[in-house]
């Protein structure tokens, strides 16, 4: 029995014991588990206690002010992957994934900065993802440089990025949560 459960719209689609896909390849907090058991005449109680199969990294955009061209930023990476493995609880499949979040959809956390999270499996414990941020305007046009950036990833842990969006990666920090 395969279970996944996940913060996503629409329905994860289990197509084996070894891969599940998610709607429009989009990747958000996901717990899965794979319980192997034999039906039988006599009732029985089976555990099924979902792990967390995603390792997610946090940009904290501390821009003091974003110009008001900016509508939304992608995030392009690889490195992991969009489809998972249950039976594994890593990713399956080399992808490259990309995401737009528009900034009016972006957190603020208590400081007043920009918040964005992205989720993806990673294909082992620990891993790297290559990323590009682009900000962008609403007809999706670049307004500066865009951000590359090596970032380290791991199961079940939080990557945070700090760094200004408009100035570029020299302003960008990371470490593991």
């Amino acid at each position: 029995m395969v279970v996944v459960a996940h913060c996503g719209s629409g329905m994860a689609t289990i197509t084996s014991p070894s891969q599940v896909t998610f709607p429009n390849n989009k990747v958000t907090d996901t717990f899965a588990k794979v319980v192997k058991f034999t039906v039988g005449e006599q009732p029985k109680s089976v555990d099924i206690t979902l792990a967390r199969v995603v390792a997610m990294v946090r940009f904290i955009f501390t821009d003091e002010s974003i110009p008001d061209e900016l509508e939304q930023v992608k995030f392009y990476y690889t490195g992991a992957s969009s489809t998972l493995n249950p039976s594994t609880g890593f990713g399956s499949k080399k992808s490259r994934q990309s995401q737009i979040i528009k900034i009016k959809d972006a957190q603020k956390d208590k400081d007043g900065n920009t918040v964005f999270e992205v989720y993806t499996f990673p294909h082992d414990i620990s891993g790297e993802l290559s990323m590009t941020v682009t900000p962008m305007d609403q007809k999706e046009q670049a307004i500066t440089s865009e951000i590359t950036l090596t970032l380290p990833i791991k199961l079940n842990h939080i990557t945070e990025c700090h760094g200004e969006l408009m100035e570029g990666s020299s302003t960008f920090l990371n470490n593991a949560v």
